[in-house]
């Protein structure tokens, strides 16, 4: 029978003040202390700089600087493209 993981840590933003219990690499913020704010960035509204060969930017975003992301196994990116610019890829398959 299957079933989805157990939910305990669904809501575990980071908290970079406590060093001492790590869950997936960084610690729980007190449910108590968890507001709105955890689960909202503006690093990705920000436009990426596509002055280069490719003429395109990518920023990837983290738990380190989103802590929503914390214990969900995410990452999150913003991929800027510039009129003929182009996304360099490799044998490795990406899901976008």
């Amino acid at each position: 029978m299957a079933k989805d993981s157990d939910n305990l840590y669904d809501v575990c933003p980071t908290d970079t003040t406590r060093k001492n219990i790590f869950i997936n690499g960084f610690p729980c913020k007190n449910p108590a202390q968890i507001t709105a704010s955890d689960f909202k960035s503006s690093v990705l509204s920000k436009e990426g700089d596509t002055d280069n060969f490719q003429r395109s930017s990518t920023t990837l975003v983290t738990a380190a600087e989103f802590a929503g992301l914390n214990t969900l196994g995410l990452s999150v990116a913003r991929t800027d493209l510039d009129v003929d610019g182009m996304v360099m890829l490799n044998r490795v398959n990406y899901l976008i």
